[in-house]
């Protein structure tokens, strides 16, 4: 997630933020006061205060051995969020499907403030499958999704590849550029050696935002004799949201 800047200018609110991005990023889901306090570039003293009066408010929770991790109470506020719980219970149907046809995992990812987070996603036959999980943001050039997003909206790559381990670069250029020319993205290593992935945009006034993404055993398939299947599902997915949201919103 992004990182508030380590100032001293910085509102009260913006540090009660950073507080829980560092917690949101934890590797193990759990933080110490003191990693807390390093990741969210305040004193000790400073987090602890923060930390107090969120574990008040129930944002976050101390654990067992004395860590902290994200609580309850946010999670409900999230699962408020009238567009984000509308479109991820649209997916569910278009999502099953895929996986039941093609035996593989599939996601829906929604490109925001430069990267991407999974909205909704389900395992075919094949378990082994790492999918992002939800809720969960990655940076754009690591995904099929996301590199279909940089080429949707012609942005220049060089932006999206801090961070990105300099082996995965040129695979990241290469799925760019064929995205662009063919208006799906298909690569394989970008998250995982062992597996790939292939993206398409859910059309109309989503195609910026949303993408359906097909996730396979590198080896085990053709991506390509799959993208006429992921542009079906996509499109019917589209009216499904649109639909949706429309009814939502009365």
């Amino acid at each position: 997630m992004p990182r508030m800047k380590p100032d001293e200018t910085r509102s009260t609110t913006a540090r009660a933020f950073s507080v829980l991005d560092a917690l949101a990023d934890a590797p193990r889901g759990t933080l110490s006061l003191s990693e807390i306090a390093a990741e969210a570039m305040l004193p000790v003293p400073t987090a602890f205060r923060y930390v107090r009066e969120l574990l008040d408010w129930g944002g976050i929770e101390r654990t067992d051995d004395g860590r902290y991790r994200l609580g309850m109470h946010l999670w409900q506020i999230g699962t408020r969020a009238r567009w984000d719980r509308t479109v991820r219970q649209l997916c569910l149907p278009a999502l099953e499907q895929l996986t039941r046809a093609t035996g593989f995992g599939a996601c829906v990812m929604a490109t925001r403030s430069g990267r991407v987070v999974t909205l909704e996603r389900r395992w075919g036959a094949v378990r082994s499958l790492w999918i992002n999980p939800v809720g969960q943001e990655i940076p754009l050039a690591v995904s099929t999704a996301g590199l279909l997003s940089i080429a949707s909206t012609d942005q220049r790559i060089e932006s999206h590849l801090a961070g990105v381990p300099a082996r995965q670069m040129a695979s990241a250029e290469r799925v760019l550029g064929e995205a662009r020319s063919r208006g799906f993205a298909v690569g394989t290593g970008l998250m995982r050696e062992d597996q790939g992935a292939i993206s398409v945009p859910v059309p109309g006034e989503f195609a910026a935002e949303l993408a359906l993404t097909l996730i396979f055993p590198a080896g085990r398939t053709d991506p390509e004799a799959h993208v006429e299947q992921l542009r079906l599902a996509a499109a019917t997915l589209a009216v499904a949201i649109r639909r949706g949201l429309a009814t939502a919103a009365t």
